[in-house]
């Protein structure tokens, strides 16, 4: 049976955090608001509030984020959503708590800018859940976006600056030469 998900967009309540117990897991919650327009008066106002408790378990995933996300940034956010229901053994209550566990995040856009840097390739893949500059890094990208991190890397795959190869870069490529303009630019359907 496949797990329910959902898209979170909103804003970060604090720096994501990783956990005590278990270091490899990540933890963070957005702040997920309305706003209606008001039908008699044209304001804007806030309507509910959802705080969502963020889990993620993928190493690569939650290095990049906490190399980069802070508190207060608009993010989006896809997740898996799990129900967990238990008893209180101190009242006897059922209780239960949604569970949002992230897969991909992103920094909105709406109200800034990012830039964006691949991780380093490593045997023929990214990453693979091993920053070298975790301790590193400690947000400042965002710190000072001129002066952008620099990757370690001690296997010596490419340059200490990761720049994609010219063929690992569908972007890179010049593009051909574009198609003839006629006095009907509509398509042939």
């Amino acid at each position: 049976m496949p797990t329910p998900s959902t898209t979170l967009e909103g804003r970060l309540t604090d720096d994501p955090q990783r956990n005590q117990r278990n270091p490899n897991l990540v933890e963070f919650s957005i702040a997920e608001g309305t706003r209606y327009q008001d039908k008699k008066t044209g304001e804007w106002k806030d309507g509910q509030t959802l705080f969502a408790r963020c889990k993620v378990w993928d190493t690569t995933l939650g290095n990049n984020i906490m190399n980069t996300l802070r508190k207060g940034m608009d993010v989006v956010a896809l997740a898996d959503v799990k129900q967990n229901s238990w008893t209180d053994q101190q009242t006897g209550q059922k209780r239960s708590m949604v569970e949002f566990t992230v897969t991909n995040i992103g920094v909105g856009l709406r109200h800034a800018t990012a830039q964006v840097m691949p991780n380093p390739k490593r045997n023929g893949g990214y990453d693979g859940g091993n920053r070298t500059n975790t301790q590193q890094n400690n947000g400042q990208m965002f710190q000072n976006p001129n002066n952008p991190p620099v990757f370690q890397n001690p296997n010596n795959y490419g340059a200490d600056n990761f720049q994609p190869a010219a063929s690992d870069d569908p972007w890179g490529a010049p593009m051909g030469n574009p198609a003839p303009v006629s006095q009907n630019d509509e398509p042939e359907f």
